[in-house]
C-alpha cells in the first residue's frame, strides 16, 4: 500500500484576497538616536520614549496597523513618559491624532523628518525645536 502525502496550499488558513501582513521594519540605531533628543511637547531631556504613530496618513505613506502590531521604526517620535503614556492627555490615551492636533504639530512630517536627519544632533534638535516654536 503507498502513501499518498496531502499538501496543503499556501492559502489555506488566511484571509482569501487580504494582503499578508508586511514585516515590520526595524531601526534601533534611529530609535536609541531619538531618545536622545528633547520631549518634542515640553522639551524635557531624560528618560525619552520612542514615540511610534499608530495612526495611518496616505498623504505621508503611513499604512495603517492592525492591533498587536507595531508601526515601522521610522514613524516615531520623542515623547516623555507623560506625554507618550502615562498623562491624562498622552499619545496613547485617546485620540491620538486629535493629541497632536492639540499641540499644533504635523506627526508625520517630524516622524519623516527626524527619519531623515537620523544620527544628526545638530540636525535633529533644530527640527525639535522648530516644531515646538
Amino acid at each position: 500500500m503507498r502513501a499518498t502525502r496531502i499538501e496543503r496550499p499556501g492559502t489555506a488558513f488566511t484571509a482569501a484576497g487580504l494582503p499578508r501582513r508586511r514585516p515590520r521594519q526595524r531601526a534601533d540605531r534611529h530609535l536609541k538616536w531619538l531618545r536622545t533628543l528633547p520631549c518634542v511637547i515640553c522639551g524635557k531631556k531624560g528618560n525619552i520614549h520612542a514615540a511610534h504613530l499608530r495612526a495611518a496618513s496616505p498623504r505621508h505613506g503611513k499604512r495603517a496597523v492592525g492591533f498587536g502590531q507595531k508601526p515601522d521604526d521610522c514613524w516615531a517620535t520623542p515623547l516623555c513618559a507623560e506625554h507618550h503614556l502615562f498623562g491624562e492627555e498622552a499619545q496613547h490615551q485617546g485620540n491620538e491624532l486629535a493629541f497632536w492636533r492639540r499641540h499644533g504639530i504635523d506627526p508625520f512630517a517630524l516622524a519623516l523628518s527626524l527619519w531623515r536627519a537620523s544620527g544628526d544632533d545638530e540636525l535633529g534638535f533644530g527640527i525639535i525645536r522648530e516644531t515646538r516654536d
